[in-house]
């Protein structure tokens, strides 16, 4: 893959979390936030992704998403065919490791959004129709709160939370999540 210039701060940055909000009327409505931090996973998991295989290759998986996303909030064929030429291009070495990362992603993405929906079930049993359900109203989806709260209120020991991030996404980026838990 041909060496390019690594992203400047904000540069690429931007345009994930931009294009992850432009989703959001179509997708989840109402939660903003669970849109805020998977795009917050995906930048980390980007500078683990550079970090171990160089700027370029976290430049070509980060267009790649972009496009896709693209492709799925205007359903233009054009980009889909864009797509498919970077990825037909690659050498297979190449090609393993961008799939490997895309579906690192996509785990990541599909984390935050089970552990939301489980989330807003638990409120939606728990309400009885009165101002007290304010309380309960489901108000963050931060992977910081979602794994305390798996610990203290769900009663899964840490181990147990580690081993199954572990089993869904690459162990370098479950070691960063708590990292930062």
């Amino acid at each position: 893959m041909a060496s390019t210039k690594a992203p400047g701060p904000g540069e690429k940055h931007h345009s994930i979390d931009t294009q992850l909000h432009q989703l959001v009327p179509g997708k989840v409505s109402e939660d903003d936030k669970l849109i805020e931090y998977d795009a917050l996973l995906i930048d980390r998991f980007l500078n683990i992704l550079q970090d171990l295989h160089g700027p370029s290759l976290r430049e070509f998986v980060q267009e790649c998403y972009e496009v896709s996303a693209d492709y799925e909030g205007k359903g233009d064929t054009m980009k889909l065919g864009e797509l498919s030429a970077k990825l037909m291009g690659l050498a297979l070495v190449d090609a393993i490791l961008v799939a490997s990362s895309i579906l690192h992603m996509l785990n990541l993405a599909n984390l935050i959004e089970e552990v939301q929906i489980t989330h807003r079930r638990r409120n939606s049993k728990l309400k009885k129709g009165g101002f007290a359900d304010e309380g309960s109203a489901t108000t963050e989806s931060d992977i910081e709160e979602t794994l305390k709260r798996l610990v203290s209120e769900v009663g899964k020991s840490l181990e147990e939370v580690f081993e199954a991030l572990k089993n869904q996404i690459d162990p370098h980026l479950c070691l960063c999540l708590f990292y930062i838990f």
